[in-house]
């Protein structure tokens, strides 16, 4: 009897429960059909939980019905304060894994040798070629200061010599300006090109946990801000020199323009004066 009795008063209590929804009069008409009273029972018995647990709920959302149903049945109170607390109860927040970076201790001494090696032995390659690359652009470039230099002087020595200037020379040096400075773009281009690989692999060393503390990592660095520095100062003496040959152009113009000027004023004071006008050739116009 004290075996059989829990089992027969909670089921007598869930079917309480949910004898307003009709589900104990259904299994049970349905408990002695077709021999399947296994089959019944749990079809039965998951009915009868689902209803008490809508019971459970509906009645946490209305007091009223709570109320009424824990006068009618007094042990009800303590199932709806339980299931107010599941209710309640917040959910756990689930944390996203944070990525922790290897230590260089994780890793086997061999293994952290051969990095910095390779490492290494990139930082070394691209550093002379770099070096390389670079020097060539600062001759070229060197070239094309000397030779726009050269014009300007030209221009400036052909304009002061007036009918006697050399404008052949002037012209000749304009083509070799021009020419030096398509060299020099193409090879301070390739140079630059050539310091961004080299910046590149420096920040691939210090990010990586085993080559981080690598002791060329600051020496290459260096050496490329070294030569990036040293490109664009000549990027300044180049654009310096092209300044000044605008100016000796600007030159030209002004002093042809006064020459011009002072021959008109000169046949209005003496009509009778007549003055050969110098006109400019082909190679004047060109330079």
């Amino acid at each position: 009897m004290l075996t059989y009795a829990p089992r027969y008063i909670v089921t007598s209590r869930l079917f309480t429960v949910a004898k307003p929804f009709g589900f104990a009069r259904h299994c049970s008409s349905n408990a002695g059909k077709n021999g399947n009273r296994t089959k019944n029972f749990f079809i039965g018995t998951s009915i009868v939980l689902a209803g008490a647990g809508g019971v459970l709920a509906y009645g946490c959302y209305h007091p009223e019905f709570r109320h009424k149903t824990e006068q009618k049945m007094p042990w009800t109170k303590w199932c709806f304060e339980h299931f107010e607390q599941l209710l309640r109860k917040p959910k756990s927040k689930l944390t996203k894994p944070t990525f922790t970076a290897p230590m260089k201790r994780d890793f086997d001494p061999n293994f952290i040798a051969t990095k910095n090696e390779e490492l290494e032995a990139a930082l070394v390659a691209a550093i002379e070629i770099v070096e390389k690359k670079v020097r060539l652009a600062k001759e070229s470039k060197l070239k094309t200061i000397a030779a726009t230099r050269e014009h300007a002087a030209l221009l400036k020595k052909a304009v002061d010599d007036a009918q006697d200037g050399n404008w052949s020379a002037v012209s000749k040096a304009l083509e070799n300006a021009e020419s030096f400075a398509k060299v020099d773009l193409k090879d301070e281009y390739d140079a630059r090109n050539s310091l961004d690989n080299l910046k590149k692999i420096v920040l691939e060393g210090k990010e990586c946990p085993y080559t981080s503390d690598n002791k060329l990592i600051v020496p290459a660095m260096e050496t490329a801000n070294k030569l990036n520095k040293q490109l664009n100062e000549l990027n300044l003496l180049a654009e310096a020199a092209r300044t000044r040959s605008r100016i000796m152009t600007q030159y030209k113009v002004l002093v042809e323009g006064s020459r011009r000027q002072f021959a008109e004023e000169l046949k209005k004071i003496s009509p009778h004066f007549d003055i050969q006008e110098e006109k400019m050739t082909a190679s004047e116009m060109k330079a």
